[in-house]
């Protein structure tokens, strides 16, 4: 049996603001494709307003996910959602900026 290599996204948003009166903003989708051979990855990237940002990776069950969110703005947080879920399987509002699971499907 091999054994599943972790995935590793470390997402890094700087220079955000998400004012609860702010207008909601079209989300942006971004798909992640972890370069040959390796199984991490950095994204940086910006957000402005009541912007969001879909990043969507192909992952396998049993894989370990690991994401970490580096911001400057205690306002910004992610959400996991798995294939196809309606509701996120980690909210970084309640559970913070670190996330780090064995995947229990596979899918985008």
């Amino acid at each position: 049996m091999i054994a599943a290599k972790p995935l590793l996204l470390a997402v890094t948003l700087a220079l955000s603001t998400l004012a609860s009166g702010a207008m909601a903003q079209e989300t942006r989708r971004e798909i992640v494709e972890f370069p040959a051979g390796r199984h991490d990855m950095a994204i940086e990237g910006k957000i402005t307003g009541g912007e969001s940002v879909d990043y969507v990776l192909q992952a396998t069950k049993g894989q370990n996910l690991v994401i970490l969110l580096e911001t400057d703005n205690p306002g910004n947080r992610f959400n996991l959602f798995a294939p196809g879920a309606e509701a996120p399987i980690f909210v970084g509002s309640s559970s913070g900026n670190q996330f780090n699971a064995k995947l229990a499907a596979s899918g985008e």
